[in-house]
C-alpha cells in the first residue's frame, strides 16, 4: 500500500492552531477515513494553543538525529493508514538541509511527502504577526518600527520549499479565501470530502488577535518588564473571553505604500508560481489618511471601552498579586528535581537556567515538566526563551 505523509507547515497566522486542535479532537473519526493523526499533544480544550503534533519530527531534525530516527518518526505519523498528517508551523523555520533529510528518509521507506501551506495577504499577515509578537515575544515597539525589520515569511518559506519539492507536491491555499471553511479547505488538500461540524464558517477561533485595549495593556507591560511575562498575561486575558472581536489597526497610506514597495514582487511571484498567475494573494488593505474617524468611533463606544479597560486591569492586578507565590513555588520545584536532571543535559546551552525557563514558560511549570527535558525535546524547536534578561 502506497502511503503519503502530509506536512502541514503553516504558514504563520493562518489558523494552524484551529486546524491542529480539530485534528486532535477528531483523530479517532479521521482514522475511519484512513487518515492518521498520531503523536498527539493531548489538549484539554479546543482553545488551547500548541505547536502541533509535528514537534517531535522538528526537534529530531534540529538536533541532528540520524536517518534511522527520522525514518521511524516519519513512519510513526502514518502507522498502517494510507495517509498521515504531521502539522507544525515550526517546519517553516527549518533550513534546506532539514527538508532534504525528510525527503531522503521518506524515499527510503517508500513514503510520499505532500506539503500543505496556507498563505495570507500581506497587510493582514503583518497585523496578525505583530499581535503574536506582542503576545508571545514581548514586543513593545509601535507597528511601524517593528514591521520595518520583519520579513514576509510566507514568501520565504514558499521560495525555499519550491526548490526542493515538485510543484504538484505543494498544496498552497489562500487563507482569506478559505477562512470561512478552514477545516474543509484542509481536507480538500488531502483529497477527501469529510462533512464537519465546523463547515460553513463555524470554526473555533484559536490564538485570536488582540482587541485594542488588550494590545495597549500588554505592550505597556512588555515595556516595563522587557516582555518577561507576555505569554502568561496574554493567555490570561484571552481566556477571559476567547471570542472577543479583534480590532484591526488602521494603517496610514505611507505604511501601506511601504509594505507594497517591499513585498509586491514577492506577492506577484507567489501568484505566478502557485495560482496560475491570477491575482489571488495581494497586499490588501485600504489606506486611512485621517484619525478623525477613529476618534468618532472611540466616542460612540466609550462605555464599552471603559468596561473592557477595567476588566483587563483588574485581571492583571490579580495576576501580579499571585506572582511572588508562583516564583517561590518554581524555586521549590527546581530544588526538588535537581537530582533528576536530564541525562542529555550536555545538549543544553551553557547559560540554561531551570528557574528562569519555568518563570518565562509558565505552561511548562503548570505541567510539572522537567525544564531541562522540556527544552531539549520541545522548547528548543519552539524557540522558547530560557534566560531572563538582567
Amino acid at each position: 500500500m502506497s502511503q503519503t505523509l502530509y506536512l502541514h507547515i503553516g504558514g504563520g497566522k493562518t489558523g494552524s492552531s484551529a486546524i491542529q486542535n480539530y485534528l486532535e479532537l477528531n483523530a479517532d473519526e479521521l482514522g475511519k477515513y484512513g487518515i492518521a493523526y498520531y503523536n498527539k499533544i493531548n489538549i484539554s480544550s479546543p482553545y488551547e494553543i500548541t505547536s502541533g503534533n509535528g514537534i517531535p519530527l522538528v526537534s529530531a531534525l534540529l538536533s541532528g538525529n540520524g536517518s534511522s530516527d527520522i525514518e521511524t518518526l516519519i513512519k510513526s505519523y502514518i502507522g498502517h493508514q494510507e495517509k498521515g498528517i504531521c502539522s507544525s508551523e515550526m517546519f517553516s523555520e527549518l533550513k534546506k538541509e532539514h527538508f532534504e533529510a525528510i525527503i531522503r528518509c521518506a524515499n527510503k521507506i517508500d513514503v510520499n511527502i505532500q506539503i500543505i501551506i496556507y498563505v495570507r495577504d500581506v497587510v493582514p499577515y503583518f497585523l496578525s504577526a505583530y499581535d503574536q509578537r506582542i503576545k508571545r515575544h514581548g514586543e513593545c515597539r509601535p507597528f511601524k518600527k517593528w514591521v520595518s525589520n520583519f520579513d514576509y515569511k510566507h514568501f520565504v518559506t514558499l521560495n525555499e520549499i519550491s526548490t526542493l519539492f515538485d510543484k504538484k507536491c505543494i498544496s498552497t491555499i489562500h487563507y482569506e479565501t478559505s477562512a470561512i471553511d478552514l477545516i474543509g479547505s484542509f481536507f480538500g488538500a488531502l483529497g477527501v470530502n469529510i462533512l464537519t461540524s465546523q463547515s460553513g464558517g463555524d470554526s473555533t477561533v484559536v490564538n485570536r488577535s488582540l482587541c485594542r485595549e488588550e494590545r495597549s495593556a500588554i505592550r505597556a507591560i512588555n515595556r516595563i518588564n522587557g516582555g518577561l511575562y507576555s505569554t502568561e498575561i496574554s493567555d490570561m486575558l484571552l481566556s477571559i473571553n476567547p471570542n472577543t472581536t479583534s480590532d484591526k489597526m488602521a494603517l496610514d497610506c505611507l505604511t501601506v505604500k511601504h509594505l507594497q514597495n517591499r513585498f509586491q514582487d514577492q506577492v506577484s511571484w507567489i501568484n505566478k508560481q502557485f495560482f496560475d498567475g491570477k491575482s489571488i494573494v495581494s497586499i490588501h488593505q485600504k489606506c486611512n489618511n485621517t484619525t478623525q474617524h477613529n476618534t468618532t468611533q472611540h466616542n460612540t463606544t466609550q462605555h464599552n471601552t471603559t468596561s473592557c479597560h477595567k476588566l483587563i486591569h483588574d485581571s492583571i492586578f490579580e495576576w501580579c498579586k499571585n506572582e511572588k507565590q508562583v516564583i517561590d513555588a518554581i524555586k521549590l520545584f527546581c530544588e526538588e528535581i535537581k537530582d533528576n536532571r536530564s541525562q542529555n543535559k550536555h545538549l543544553l546551552p551553557d547559560d540554561f537556567d531551570c528557574i528562569d525557563y519555568l518563570t518565562i514558560n509558565r505552561d511548562v511549570f503548570l505541567a510539572k515538566a522537567d525544564p531541562s527535558d522540556h527544552y531539549i525535546r520541545n522548547g528548543m524547536a519552539e524557540g522558547r526563551q530560557y534566560k531572563i534578561k538582567k
